[in-house]
């Protein structure tokens, strides 16, 4: 293997990307649905970098969509600290409410 494609290809190895393949396995793809269908279960999903990946179409009905929704988890956590946020700001004058710093 040529010394610049021996790189690409450790440095594709070390991707997360490429770590969902092994982590995910068969229950996760093109025929996911299908196959959990047959079963009369749902397809997988998983958790990576704060989504919920799960196995969809495409908008008219064929082929096959990886789509992703932000993860319960993360979700709460940011409704947790706007709340916090609501909380204080509440009962401040309108010409301090603006000082707060919001969630980010």
């Amino acid at each position: 293997m040529p010394e610049g494609l021996a790189s690409v290809h450790s440095n594709l190895r070390t991707c997360p990307w490429f770590a969902i393949g092994e982590v995910v396995g068969k229950k996760f793809g093109r025929f996911a649905a299908k196959d959990a269908a047959a079963k009369g279960e749902k397809p997988e999903t998983f958790d990576f970098l704060g989504f919920t990946h799960y196995c969809s179409t495409r908008r008219d009905g064929t082929g096959f969509r990886v789509k992703r929704v932000t993860a319960n988890k993360k979700f709460i956590a940011k409704l947790a600290a706007f709340k916090e946020w609501l909380k204080k700001s509440r009962t401040m004058k309108t010409a301090v409410y603006g000082l707060i710093p919001k969630p980010s």
